[in-house]
């Protein structure tokens, strides 16, 4: 009691008796739980309810204890039954909101299986469902729908690895605030002469720890060392290498190695790798791999980040994408059929949102046409309601059937609509006449809303016995793709407005202010692993030619690296000629972002650490960004092939095959 008075003196703030609760075990005395009460002065039994909204104690049936979460979906979804929505509306409602009710406990707790699978058994029925959430087929499991958008699913979220995403979270904030209560109290008492990652259970571990270790293996398979002398950093069991997930490099077999650290590999100066030393210890498949590894000239200690975001701090999402794409999970979901390609596109397309999600059913084989409806047991009959001719798939269905030919065949926008065509081409004619600028809004459009109308068409054909002509269903189908397109300007203003964004303020290379000089630099990036080239051109503020050059660099993984190195070596001839006030323009936005400070890249980190080493000995120094416009003249250096054994080549005249573009240049500006 003392303890309590000592807090309420402190904060000012007195517990009230009459709302608290003693928790007692099941070994307790009844003798003792009286004078307990009795000395405390607090009469009512705990540990049956919840506190702040979640479960005061866990027991051993956990599927009980955590059924409200259940209730809550149900009763939700439930309550959306009655409304009549299209796949869209459904879409926005179950992200936004049924996704969101088990959050709160997920942060905490880890779900039991059977939970997740009911969570999400009526996420699913409620999607397939038409009204009254009565059970419908389900033409693609959940698991599928949960792939991204970009993989073909549709973007959904699996239970069970939402919840290890969100426990990654509480994890990665106890690493990040190792002096916080929470951080300190668990530290006492799990994990006191280590970190959270490398700890086990414990003593009678509560469930909450038990949860956050789940997290925490998550968290662990997507972490990696970013290496800077590699002094802290074991070769053969820290994940170092930049592969997905995370791992050490593999040790020759028979090789008895006893190289123990990073920094072993390394040359004596520690300013690059040793080849000779890789070749004798590690698997030749992997030695590319460290080659690729940047190592910062200046020694700096080693960084742990989170290898699956662009800034190496952990997100849910990120978290989540690890979750569903380690090794073991991803050989168990298989993309949606369809073209991946198609499916990416319909996304991308400014119709109706329900026409996207049509679309995406098509290239999904996810409608109740003839042959599906056969293949699911349903019916025995596939054939053709309409021709009578041929079984009802899906291509038949919108493409080859007599009545949608003539359809198809009426507008000569749709003449590559062809029944001698196979599926693919046909679809592909579908996006290509969308994308085609050369024809109207209305033109573009229709082959989509045409296809929803045949749909419509034929359902009320089978279900309600109308039959309708072909010219009927081309009619509404131009009066529907109309209607749409006559509210156009109002649903794509906003997207217009951002897309147009990020566009340089100028048409054409300008001059530096009085007093500079503008470096403009570029990059030419292999795929094949190739050396990258750099290339560099200083002009003065009346626009002259100063001094320009080329050079082939190192091996890069990526464009972005290729583009860091180009600007360090510009940084270094600007250098070296001694100019200090000077204007650096490339055409990549993630460099000059990166460089001024804007943004962080755990991927580059590396890269741009020797970039702002060469920045800080130049203060004078600014970095811009330029459309690729307007950077023609570093971009033509780049690409400049090199003559035999050349790896360098300076100019201090204006080469003759670079004397248009930089008059070009002059004269605009």
């Amino acid at each position: 009691m003392s303890i309590l008075k000592e807090y309420e003196k402190v904060s000012g703030q007195a517990v009230n008796l009459n709302k608290s609760a003693i928790t007692f075990g099941s070994r307790v005395k009844q003798h003792v739980k009286t004078r307990l009460r009795r000395i405390l002065n607090i009469h009512n039994d705990g540990g049956c309810g919840k506190y702040l909204g979640l479960p005061e104690q866990i027991g051993r049936n956990k599927k009980e204890i955590f059924s409200y979460v259940v209730e809550k979906v149900k009763q939700r979804t439930k309550s959306w039954s009655n409304k009549f929505l299209s796949e869209a509306g459904k879409e926005i409602l179950l992200k936004t909101i049924a996704l969101a009710l088990p959050v709160y406990t997920m942060n905490v707790f880890k779900l039991p299986k059977g939970i997740c699978e009911e969570i999400n058994r009526i996420l699913a029925n409620h999607w397939w469902s038409k009204q009254n959430n009565r059970r419908a087929m389900h033409w693609v499991s959940w698991k599928r729908l949960s792939l991204p958008k970009k993989e073909g699913g549709l973007g959904f979220r699996d239970i069970e690895n939402f919840n290890l995403a969100l426990l990654g979270k509480q994890v990665w904030r106890i690493l990040q605030a190792p002096n916080s209560l929470l951080s300190r109290f668990l530290k006492a008492r799990y994990f006191p002469n280590t970190n959270i990652l490398n700890t086990g259970p414990g003593f009678k571990p509560s469930f909450i720890w038990r949860s956050l270790l789940e997290g925490r293996d998550l968290l662990r398979k997507g972490m990696r060392l970013l290496i800077g002398n590699g002094q802290n950093t074991n070769v053969w069991s820290d994940p170092w290498l930049p592969t997905h997930p995370p791992r050490a490099p593999r040790c020759l077999v028979g090789t008895n190695s006893d190289l123990r650290y990073v920094k072993d590999l390394m040359n004596a100066r520690q300013t690059g790798w040793n080849i000779d030393t890789l070749r004798l210890h590690v698997v030749p498949e992997d030695i590319p791999l460290i080659s690729n590894v940047r190592i910062f000239p200046t020694p700096v200690p080693d960084l742990l980040g989170w290898n699956y975001n662009d800034t190496g701090l952990y997100t849910v999402k990120s978290g989540y994408w690890l979750a569903t794409h380690l090794p073991e999970y991803a050989n168990d979901v298989d993309p949606p059929p369809g073209l991946l390609e198609f499916k990416k596109a319909i996304w991308k397309m400014k119709t109706a949102p329900k026409l996207q999600h049509f679309l995406w059913r098509i290239l999904s084989n996810a409608l109740a046409a003839g042959t599906t409806l056969v293949y699911r047991g349903i019916t025995r009959n596939s054939q053709c309601t309409r021709c009578h001719k041929a079984e009802e798939s899906i291509e038949h269905l919108f493409f080859d059937c007599e009545y949608v030919q003539a359809i198809w065949q009426s507008n000569s926008v749709f003449h590559s609509i062809h029944p001698t065509r196979s599926f693919e081409e046909k679809f592909r004619a579908i996006i290509e006449c969308y994308n085609n600028q050369n024809l109207s809004d209305l033109e573009r459009q229709l082959p989509i809303w045409t296809l929803w109308r045949i749909w419509k068409s034929r359902n009320q054909l089978v279900y309600q016995k109308k039959d309708s002509h072909w010219q009927e269903d081309k009619i509404k189908a131009e009066i529907e793709a109309k209607e749409w397109v006559d509210c156009w300007p109002t649903v794509t203003s906003v997207t217009t407005s951002n897309s147009c964004r990020l566009r340089s303020t100028t048409s054409a290379w300008m001059k530096p202010k009085e007093g500079y000089v503008k470096c403009n630099y570029d990059c030419k990036f292999f795929q094949n692993g190739q050396p990258s080239q750099a290339a560099w051109i200083f002009r003065d503020s009346d626009g002259f030619f100063l001094h320009a050059g080329h050079s082939i660099g190192e091996r890069c993984s990526s464009v972005l690296e290729a583009e860091i190195q180009a600007l360090i070596m510009a940084l270094q001839q600007a250098w070296i000629k001694g100019f200090t006030n000077i204007i650096f323009e490339g055409d990549n936005n993630s460099v000059t972002k990166l460089v001024n400070g804007e943004t962080l890249n755990f991927n580059v980190h590396n890269w741009i650490r020797e970039a702002n080493f060469w920045k800080n000995k130049l203060p004078n120094a600014e970095f811009k960004w330029t459309s690729r416009h307007n950077n023609k003249a570093a971009d033509r250096l780049a690409k400049e092939h090199f003559q035999g054994q050349l790896r360098f080549e300076s100019f201090f005249f204006v080469p003759l095959w670079l004397v248009n573009i930089l008059h070009e240049d002059h004269s605009i500006d």
